[in-house]
């Protein structure tokens, strides 16, 4: 089997252990035996894999890799390579909060790195100014607001998130910010979807509903986020944590506690990330708080 076919078929596997194994023995012989002109897509297929499979800290040394061999060798990038070499850029900016060892600074310079050779491929700099407002929203700085208004009032280009994600990524900055009317307005208007889309905007608008006592509004929207959901997903830990609060504080804490116990239970021993964890459990403990009469009760696990 040639170098192509084989990238093709790990691009085939589903994320995962067995996906993220195939896609590291691929980069390796190819790195040590060629062809060359199949380093950047497997490297790159490697981001990916590590992105997407719970293992986000790996993707940051893999992709500084990729942007080198951009810098050494740019011929050996076709058009696919070159275009998933920025679009992926978009991946790694948002996994820049989710790991507490990276600094600020470390974070900033990134950022910085990425406008510039944005602008030096003339590809325009939406996905840019979105970085530095996931940035600026996730490590609690003072102007994520604006950034996000920077963001939103941008020129609209081909590396710019889904109609999908830009909904739902303010649906949850909003309910993070307790600005639950807007929430709540803005994730009614979800009609996209992704990967990821419309499950985490309808968990967030659930929330929002159930914050403003809109309790059949609540209940409608979990459950067109729960028919959405693929249990699978495991970039939804903010709004499993979600769920489990809305169930909780909405009368439903048996119902809560077991899918904590049969469907996110492993955001609780193995989640993505540290901050993803954090989500998980800030969702977790509200429902709880909510249920001290039930403080003695068993949760199973």
């Amino acid at each position: 089997m040639n170098a192509a076919q084989e990238l093709h078929n790990i691009r085939h596997m589903p994320y995962g252990t067995a996906r993220t194994a195939a896609a590291e023995a691929a980069a390796r012989k190819i790195e040590a035996d060629g062809p060359k002109e199949h380093l950047a897509e497997a490297l790159l297929d490697l981001v990916e894999a590590y992105t997407f499979g719970g293992e986000g800290a790996k993707s940051f040394v893999v992709f500084a890799r990729a942007l080198r061999h951009w810098d050494a060798s740019p011929e050996l990038f076709d058009a696919s390579d070159e275009h998933n070499l920025f679009w992926e850029f978009k991946w790694v900016a948002s996994d820049l909060p989710d790991f507490p060892q990276i600094t600020a600074a470390q974070a900033e310079a990134f950022l910085d790195d990425m406008q510039r050779r944005f602008e030096l491929q003339g590809s325009g700099i939406s996905a840019v100014l979105a970085a530095r407002f996931g940035w600026a929203w996730q490590s609690g700085a003072t102007d994520a607001e604006a950034r996000r208004l920077a963001w939103i009032s941008s020129p609209r280009d081909a590396f710019d998130d889904c109609h999908a994600c830009v909904i739902g990524r303010q649906t949850d900055f909003f309910m993070e910010q307790g600005r639950f009317a807007e929430a709540y307005e803005l994730g009614r208007t979800q009609d996209g979807t992704c990967n990821i889309e419309p499950t985490k905007t309808f968990h967030a608008t659930a929330l929002a509903a159930l914050n403003l006592g809109l309790a059949k509004e609540s209940l409608s929207f979990h459950h067109r986020a729960t028919a959405s959901d693929t249990r699978a997903n495991r970039d939804l830990a903010s709004s499993r944590g979600q769920s489990f609060e809305l169930l909780a504080r909405g009368g439903h804490f048996e119902r809560a506690l077991r899918e904590l116990r049969g469907d996110y239970r492993d955001m609780l021993t193995d989640p993505p990330s540290p901050l993803q964890h954090l989500r998980f459990l800030l969702g977790l403990l509200a429902g709880l708080s909510a249920n001290l009469e039930h403080g003695e009760q068993s949760t199973g696990i």
